[in-house]
């Protein structure tokens, strides 16, 4: 029998650990000759020449989540290394000058995160582990912002009906082999981290060849769990778009004018998919972040 339970949280981690999840391509794989969709400005229609400029922080979590089978976790986050190494990285942020920061914090929690900001300010809070805190925040008193915006929507995905489609098609081993490959490529993207600076790594995967492995597995690995019984791949993966759909909308409804510049603040795996998302828009440019971070 098995542990359904185990199997529903490693999903979870898929979600949120989905930039490492590359199976069944090698770790070492990089697309050759991929070319960004990001539009120069010689590309850009008379309409896209004033539309609003996103940029867009995929970031690991840097307490970890406790919660998931599979996680990456940045050791001494309150050390001096650490430390300094989000120092340099809101100097690097600071560069683009945003002028608003959009972070993955529950919209509907919007007051919480206000609140928060405002007990750090005023130096009645210290600052979390979160990135949230610990880049955000800081990002946004250096360049004097009264607030943050949250912009996340919690969406549960359906786990369960991939384990009955694996369980009926007697393809549970398979998926726990699944299930191992990412731990062990998460464990090994912790080695990584652990011998560069937080800008070297960040450096590293906010780039089009890594949001091409975070999106491949759901397009083509969870995709492929189904049947006509059960669509339970396309169920999995259309669930965590219309999660990215939302936050796209929550997104929108922040910015006020062509002027704005804004700097999304999220998980890695979630940017892959917005930044296509923000791409198609004619009233946003994108804006590859990895420029500044170099």
């Amino acid at each position: 029998m098995y542990n359904i339970t185990f199997v529903l949280k490693s999903f979870r981690s898929l979600l949120i650990f989905s930039l490492f999840i590359v199976i069944p391509m090698n770790s070492d794989c990089q697309p050759e000759n991929h070319k960004t969709n990001q539009k120069n400005s010689s590309e850009l229609s008379e309409s896209e020449a004033g539309a609003t400029k996103v940029a867009m922080l995929g970031l690991f979590h840097f307490g970890g989540s406790s919660g998931d089978l599979a996680s990456m976790k940045m050791a001494d986050p309150f050390g001096k290394r650490r430390q300094d190494d989000i120092k340099e990285l809101v100097a690097k942020l600071k560069e683009f000058q945003p002028t608003k920061i959009l972070v993955e914090f529950p919209k509907k929690d919007q007051n919480l995160l206000k609140e928060r900001y405002d007990n750090y300010i005023s130096g009645i809070d210290t600052l979390k582990v979160n990135e949230v805190y610990q880049v955000g925040f800081r990002l946004a008193n250096s360049l004097s912002h009264g607030q943050l915006y949250a912009i996340d929507y919690k969406l549960d995905l359906p786990g369960d009906e991939l384990v009955e489609y694996c369980q009926r098609n007697d393809k549970m081993n398979e998926f726990e082999t699944f299930i191992k490959d990412v731990q062990a490529y998460v464990a090994e993207e912790n080695q990584i981290l652990d011998t560069m600076s937080i800008l070297e790594y960040l450096a590293r995967t906010n780039a089009d060849a890594i949001d091409q492995l975070t999106i491949e597995p759901y397009i083509r690995n969870i995709l492929s769990m189904g049947d006509s019984i059960n669509e339970a791949g396309a169920s999995f993966a259309a669930t965590w778009w219309k999660r990215n759909f939302v936050i796209l909308k929550n997104i929108t409804e922040i910015i006020d004018s062509k002027q704005d510049r804004i700097l999304i603040i999220i998980g890695s795996g979630h940017r892959a998919v917005l930044k296509d998302l923000i791409i198609a828009r004619s009233d946003m440019e994108y804006v590859e972040i990895g420029e500044y971070l170099k």
